[in-house]
């Protein structure tokens, strides 16, 4: 923390061994229980013929998000360390720890294009957990924006509409459940009923 004091329970509890795993392997647990070691991008090293041409997108939040698919999706093999080598500090007015706004939309874009990215390359495997994800975590939102921000209420809009674009793309191929189905319905017609329901579960 910003007092020097370690945070230990931050990433320690994750189940990460040494090993090594193929790139999309590494695509397919972005939707894992240890996530958050593999989306981050600041605890990577990359080789530079790897992230040629890949950038981290202007102006958006969750920069990650956006590129770690990309990244592994160009790795022949990807390394996995279980030793935390590397601390940041956590400030209370970072990026992270602040009020969950209109900014943190940027999210269901990166993942957006990350369900595009899995069908395209045939990660078959992840396609329905991401897009059941994105839609819990749409759900979700809408309880946590004031919508009294014009600009919030146009921006998790454009967000529902990229959900039933991946929703459209997904109910060709893949046997999207009957729960999510109606949920997505749910979502469309009233994102409060939807945020309720799925806070209840």
């Amino acid at each position: 923390n910003q007092e020097g004091t370690p945070i230990l329970e931050r990433n320690l509890h994750q189940a990460i061994c040494d090993e090594v795993i193929s790139g999309k392997e590494a695509v397919c647990r972005l939707c894992g229980p240890n996530y958050e070691y593999y989306v981050t991008a600041w605890n990577r090293l990359y080789r530079k013929e790897i992230v040629k041409g890949i950038l981290f997108p202007k102006g958006k939040i969750h920069e990650d998000e956006f590129t770690a698919h990309l990244f592994y999706g160009a790795a022949k093999k990807v390394a996995c360390v279980k030793e935390a080598a590397y601390s940041y500090v956590v400030r209370e007015d970072s990026i992270m720890t602040r009020k969950y706004g209109k900014r943190n939309l940027d999210y269901f874009e990166a993942l957006e294009n990350r369900i595009q990215y899995c069908i395209a390359n045939e990660i078959d495997a992840v396609v329905l957990p991401f897009t059941n994800w994105m839609l819990k975590d749409l759900s979700l939102a809408y309880g946590k924006l004031d919508f009294s921000d014009v600009d919030c209420k146009k921006k998790y809009e454009d967000c529902v509409e990229r959900y039933f674009r991946v929703f459209s793309n997904v109910k060709r191929k893949y046997p999207i459940s009957m729960k999510n189905k109606v949920l997505s319905l749910v979502l469309r017609v009233s994102p409060a009923i939807a945020n309720k329901l799925v806070k209840s579960v």
